[in-house]
């Protein structure tokens, strides 16, 4: 499949195989379709392969070349739930947008960026019991860092990989190649900061 032009895209979802037993709680069989178009949930998702999902699907929606897990085509990808009795197996396709809106694929290289994680702001002066401080960073190259909670992590994912691959925030109002996010703590929330380092790496296959 070729490069379809400029995103955001909407994205399609095809039920293309079932690899283990028959009959998950959805029924879910080959050729079963549903679509996103970024702002509604799609229709007939399951949840919990959306949550699996979700941080190469929102690469997928708005990065340039979103090459990662392997996939040769940076349009389409191939996903598989996290069910393991019934291993549902998605295709996960670029359609064009008719909503006009503006492109966050704006880089023309294919890179493969390495980012920086960073405490940016404890707004209630104080951290959680992780004991972070304001400054305290971790480079991220593909691998989680051990010492980032996955509670902050699920929510940095989700722009972790657009970032990665190439995406650009500032359609939506970011400044530079970096966000901004705080973790779901809301007792005592830690921002941080992801942005991309000056190196980057060569397209390759994973993450």
């Amino acid at each position: 499949m070729s490069e379809i032009g400029v995103g955001p895209w909407d994205l399609e979802f095809e039920v293309i195989d079932v690899l283990g037993e028959p009959g998950c709680g959805w029924n879910y069989s080959p050729g079963f379709k549903t679509f996103w178009d970024g702002r509604h949930f799609p229709e007939g998702m399951c949840p919990f392969a959306w949550n699996a999902f979700a941080p190469v699907i929102w690469a997928q929606r708005y990065a340039e070349s979103n090459r990662s897990l392997g996939h040769e085509s940076g349009d389409e990808m191939v996903l598989v739930c996290p069910d393991t009795r019934h291993q549902i197996l998605w295709k996960v396709c670029r359609i064009e947008t008719g909503s006009g809106a503006k492109s966050l694929a704006t880089r023309g290289d294919k890179s493969v960026w390495k980012l920086r994680i960073e405490v940016d702001e404890l707004p209630r002066g104080q951290g959680c019991d992780r004991g972070y401080t304001v400054g305290e960073y971790w480079d991220y190259d593909g691998s989680i860092p051990e010492e980032l909670c996955p509670l902050a992590w699920q929510a940095l994912s989700l722009w972790v990989w657009p970032l990665r691959y190439g995406a650009s925030p500032k359609p939506m109002e970011w400044e530079g190649d970096s966000v901004k996010y705080n973790c779901p703590n809301a007792n005592n929330p830690v921002v941080f900061h992801v942005h991309r380092t000056k190196e980057s790496e060569s397209v390759r296959g994973g993450a």
